[in-house]
């Protein structure tokens, strides 16, 4: 049988940025932007993608358990649970603003003016004002470096596959 290698295990490397997209792709399905029903799939697949090329050239990540196994797959719920928490903190920063302005809308009578989304749902109009602001100004200052920053410095806090926390 022939087996194309170019230098390193093909496979084994498929395997392990498999194991590291589990991380980016949690945080990427929570986060609010990449959330939105207007990003396609393969757009937030290949973003997930390429945060784990570049995680496992970057940062040294040590072997990634077999990902075919149980253990491996409880390794990925792991990362998993890691990924969505960093997407949900980005979701809380978003939130707050837009409840602010429902609270604020409401003191003012602007509770009953809603218009239609493209996902068909209605939503207050000063709550989609406050969205598109807050997408400006994340965006604007660079807050979408800060949180790519985040996520990629996870993988050296928590390094993918080891144990949370030692037994004493």
């Amino acid at each position: 049988m022939n087996v194309v290698t170019l230098g390193v295990p093909l496979e084994a490397e498929f395997w392990r940025i498999v194991f590291l997209m589990a991380r980016s792709g949690g945080a990427l399905v929570a986060a609010p932007i990449f959330m939105a029903t207007g990003v396609p799939a393969l757009v937030r697949v290949s973003v997930a993608a390429a945060i784990a090329i570049f995680v496992a050239l970057w940062v040294p990540v040590g072997p990634v358990p077999q990902v075919q196994s149980f253990v491996g797959m409880i390794d990925i719920v792991g990362e998993l649970a890691i990924g969505l928490s960093l997407g949900f903190v980005l979701q809380i920063i978003f939130a707050a603003p837009i409840l602010a302005s429902e609270i604020i809308g409401g003191g003012m009578g602007l509770s009953m003016a809603v218009g239609m989304g493209p996902d068909g749902a209605q939503h207050p109009v000063i709550g989609r004002f406050m969205t598109v602001v807050m997408v400006i100004l994340f965006f604007g200052t660079g807050g979408h470096l800060v949180w790519f920053r985040l996520l990629i410095e996870s993988y050296a806090v928590f390094p993918p596959g080891a144990p949370w926390m030692e037994a004493d």
